[in-house]
């Protein structure tokens, strides 16, 4: 994406972010800073948790009754075991060599075994990256600092999972994890460090 250029001397929004060509958007000709947007829609998902949910609910109900009932007959083949560890390496060295799509489908398999729902994709989770300078936001190191000291970047919900939280890329921060990490420190309590 292209750096925007704009011809106002104003860089920053009313709350004081910075005016990036990620952290911008353009609507209608008027400019608005994703970062507030996000901290209004955690701020509305915070206060309106149960009717959210409803929604989503309703919005899944609604979608299965529109779709046409399938009755698939599969036969399910067995391997021989040694096509069966052949299939095991290649999916082992396939999450090895894609950690960022393995992250994105664990946290999905957990939010629908919970049953709160939403996704967010390994694209969208660099972006957020990129969004905060590819730093932790507890303690603001880079990812080259924080590999330095063995820990890695993840990607953590600021209202947990277990506690209710959706598993969206707006209920998401950029936290290093590891020995002394901020995510181990923060565990499973809420706690927004981009706000506080």
């Amino acid at each position: 994406m292209k750096d925007i250029h704009y011809n106002s001397a104003k860089t920053r929004c009313p709350q004081g972010h910075e005016y990036t060509s990620e952290n911008t958007r353009i609507h209608g000709g008027r400019r608005s800073c994703r970062t507030c947007e996000r901290v209004k829609a955690l701020a509305y998902i915070a206060a309106n948790h149960e009717l959210v949910l409803a929604q989503g609910r309703a919005r899944r109900a609604r979608l299965a009754a529109l779709r046409p009932k399938k009755v698939r007959i599969v036969r399910v083949r067995k391997l021989s075991p040694k096509a069966a560890e052949a299939n095991r390496a290649r999916a082992i060295a396939w999450a090895k060599a894609n950690p960022e799509k393995m992250r994105a489908i664990r946290h999905k398999r957990k939010a629908l075994k919970l049953g709160n729902g939403g996704s967010w994709t390994a694209k969208q989770w660099q972006t957020l990256k990129r969004q905060y300078g590819f730093r932790c936001v507890g303690c603001w190191k880079t990812e080259s600092e924080l590999t330095a000291l063995g820990r890695k970047l993840v990607p953590d919900h600021i209202v947990p999972v277990v506690k209710g939280g959706l598993n969206h890329i707006t209920n998401i921060q950029p936290l290093c994890h590891g020995t002394g990490g901020c995510n181990n420190r923060k565990g499973k309590k809420y706690r927004d460090f981009v706000i506080s």
